[in-house]
């Protein structure tokens, strides 16, 4: 029996990104499968810092390939690509010496009130 390129990929759509409830292919993390004779090697890219992250997926994307008939083999190559330092971080590392709390006040359109909320918050009292 022939296993197609789309067989792997909808298999694949049960894989699970760790902590999120979309699929690795939705995410668009599958860069490219290659079928040989029954024997599967899927290429994946993941931008992660996380060891566990592409350990978990590469598991739980072989064991599915491996269920699928036809399929004598399967293997999952990970390119990772770190993000860059200091992604998602940063929020509250800027301290100035004396103020406790901040509040960031915007909006895209003029003429909404910010300067006026952010003048009673200025001088509003705990």
């Amino acid at each position: 029996m022939l296993v197609s390129e789309e067989q792997i990929r909808d298999a694949l759509k049960s894989v699970r990104y760790p902590g999120f409830s979309r699929d690795i292919v939705s995410f668009g993390l599958v860069k490219s499968v290659k079928i040989d004779n029954g024997e599967i090697k899927v290429q994946l890219a993941l931008a992660t810092n996380d060891p566990n992250v592409p350990a978990t997926i590469k598991n739980d994307a072989e064991n599915v390939l491996r269920g699928i008939a036809g399929v004598r083999g399967a293997k999952v190559l990970i390119d990772i690509h770190a993000p860059p330092a200091g992604a998602g971080t940063g929020v509250g590392a800027t301290r100035i010496p004396g103020i406790k709390h901040s509040i960031a006040v915007a909006s895209v359109k003029g003429g909404v009130g910010k300067l006026t909320v952010a003048a009673n918050l200025a001088v509003a009292r705990e």
